[in-house]
């Protein structure tokens, strides 16, 4: 890789208030990494990059709550990942998750998906009874 990437916040405050943020993020293609690497040894890699992408994501949200900002998250979430997310993210306020619910919903009926979105939320906030 070239560099570390670019991390560009823009925010407008008014009277003293955040009124709006912009946040670009430019950062090289992790793809990148895989080439001319054997097929094995990708696949024991990706792991790793879920479990630093975890961590920086809960770093990014502990930042923003320490800054007194809000944390919403959407993007690939989904009945399969939704509660691990909010169990490893903390202060969640809003998860966007409208594309992969109508998806579902196509499939298992929209009330049946409501009821399974709700119980992955639910789930991310009851203790686990496993010790």
């Amino acid at each position: 890789m070239n560099g570390p990437g670019l991390l560009t916040v823009r925010a407008l405050l008014e009277h003293g208030r955040l009124r709006d943020i912009d946040v670009i993020l430019k950062r090289p293609s992790v793809t990148r990494l895989f080439i001319g690497q054997l097929p094995d040894a990708v696949v024991k890699t990706v792991p790793y990059l879920f479990t630093l992408c975890a961590h920086a994501q809960r770093a990014a949200a502990q930042a923003a709550l320490d800054a007194g900002l809000g944390v919403n998250a959407g993007h690939d979430l989904n009945r399969d990942n939704l509660t691990d997310f909010l169990r490893a993210v903390p202060g969640v306020a809003e998860v966007s998750i409208g594309h992969a619910l109508i998806a579902d919903a196509l499939e298992l009926g929209y009330t049946a998906t409501v009821a399974d979105y709700l119980r992955c939320i639910d789930a991310a906030f009851t203790p686990s009874l496993a010790t």
